[in-house]
């Protein structure tokens, strides 16, 4: 189950990393050797679900570092049920949504497995 709200970063050191991580997924949904290079975001979306997880954490994290106040999953979700249709998939949501709330956190390590982690930013 995806958390209520996920709270912007308050760290600048903090945001720097997400906003490399937000790259990050971005470049991997551009990623020419990846099998869904070439397709459009629908159709790679509703095929691949590598391209489906990194097409929500992207989504969620670009908007929660936009605003200032705490994201709401009930409305990143409904964009993303929109833009998807039927082939929104909520447990890789819950999944993405769960990831970006932790990376958000303040704790010291975040507590996500597996993955490519946080990038070094300098201070």
């Amino acid at each position: 189950m995806a958390p209520e709200t996920i709270a912007p970063p308050t760290s600048n050191i903090l945001r720097s990393k997400l906003e490399k991580k937000l790259a990050e997924y971005k470049a991997r949904l551009e990623d020419s050797t990846k099998p869904w290079a070439g397709m459009e975001s629908k159709p790679a979306h509703d095929e691949h679900q590598r391209y489906r997880r990194a097409a929500y954490k992207a989504y969620v994290l670009e908007s929660v570092l936009a605003n200032s106040e705490p994201s709401t999953t009930n409305n990143l979700r409904t964009a993303l049920q929109e833009f998807y249709g039927d082939a929104f998939n909520e447990d890789d949501f819950a999944t993405a949504c769960g990831v970006i709330a932790e990376y958000c956190s303040d704790s010291i390590v975040p507590e996500v497995h597996g993955g490519t982690g946080l990038p070094d930013v300098e201070s």
